[in-house]
């Protein structure tokens, strides 16, 4: 779909960009990311309260969802043409592109992960068994897409993140150092 994300001497602009990410769902992911940094602590089994104010302080910092999204549209302003946002926004502006993008801000909110995954092995199972072609599409669109890797990527940022504000706080203590987490 996007097809051609390459610098451009016709960027696309940063008012219609910043309309695309709003009418895709971007600024609800962004602010899921944001979510799932508030309840990070739960990972050790403590509430973030315990951190004081800077467990707080550095989600607000670090996952700033305005910031992220004024760079999200700067990335995209420069490289992508405005052939390739005039195609996206065309899909997106239709009743399955829509339907797509509430599809998706549901699934950022939800946020029992093995609930969602189970649910989406069911389906994938059933259309397998009745031999379906759009197994093949979805596994197309999910090579393409890569979302394990940078799903997995993008937790495992937030993990790093939150356990170093937790030795940062004093809840814990790492015997490793940052660069060694990564």
């Amino acid at each position: 779909m996007l097809a051609s994300i390459t610098p451009s001497a016709q960027a696309a602009d940063a008012k219609q960009v910043d309309a695309f990410l709003k009418v895709t769902g971007f600024d609800v992911a962004l602010e899921s990311i944001r979510l799932s940094a508030d309840s990070a602590p739960e990972m050790l089994g403590i509430n973030a309260q315990e951190f004081g104010s800077e467990w707080s302080r550095l989600v607000s910092e670090v996952f700033d969802t305005d910031v992220m999204l004024d760079m999200g549209i700067g990335i995209l302003s420069k490289t992508l043409s405005e052939q390739a946002l005039d195609h996206a926004s065309a899909f997106y502006a239709t009743d399955l592109g829509q339907r797509l993008v509430m599809a998706e801000n549901g699934s950022h909110m939800e946020e029992d992960e093995a609930t969602k995954a189970e649910a989406g092995n069911a389906i994938l199972s059933g259309l397998e068994r009745i031999k379906s072609p759009r197994v093949a599409l979805l596994t197309r669109l999910n090579d393409a897409s890569d979302v394990e890797d940078s799903s997995v990527r993008a937790i495992q940022e937030v993990q790093i993140r939150f356990l170093m504000a937790a030795a940062n706080a004093g809840v814990i203590k790492l015997q490793m150092e940052e660069p060694d987490l990564r």
